[in-house]
């Protein structure tokens, strides 16, 4: 779940970082495409310039970057102290605690109680077990307890 937040910044640094080589597959990507659509009856060769791919990936890749930055920020990821997202992960150790681990997954949700994350709610769904956890911030990491 967590890898899906990271997939801008991810995809971001390897335009950054592989620039020529990216650049120029996705220019020949995009002829071969277009081509194949329109059954080689146009040709927008002018559309993908190889030579400006580099400079053009660079761009994108930063645009990527800055936007997935926000994005982590936007969702409420944890930089540094309580968020939701971290409620959400301390609330998954919690249940495979008490509840014991198990190849499927827990759906977990979280609603902030608190207009700073201190206090949130983290509903979960397991098999036969569900519930709503009462999380509250201690200063490093969560406290939970079972709301009834």
């Amino acid at each position: 779940m967590i890898f899906f937040l990271y997939t801008p910044i991810i995809i971001g640094a390897i335009m950054l970082l592989f620039a020529k080589p990216v650049g120029a597959a996705f220019c020949k990507f995009g002829k071969a495409t277009w081509r194949i659509a329109t059954l080689g009856k146009t040709d927008m060769a002018f559309f993908y310039p190889e030579d400006k791919a580099p400079m053009i990936m660079r761009l994108v890749g930063g645009s990527f970057i800055v936007f997935g930055i926000m994005f982590l920020a936007i969702a409420g990821f944890p930089f540094k102290g309580p968020g939701q997202l971290k409620a959400m992960s301390e609330a998954k150790d919690y249940l495979n605690e008490t509840y014991g681990s198990s190849p499927s997954s827990w759906s977990l949700s979280a609603k902030s109680e608190s207009s700073n994350n201190t206090i949130v709610s983290v509903g979960y769904r397991f098999n036969q077990h569900s519930g709503v956890l009462h999380a509250e911030w201690i200063g490093e990491r969560y406290r939970f307890t079972e709301k009834k």
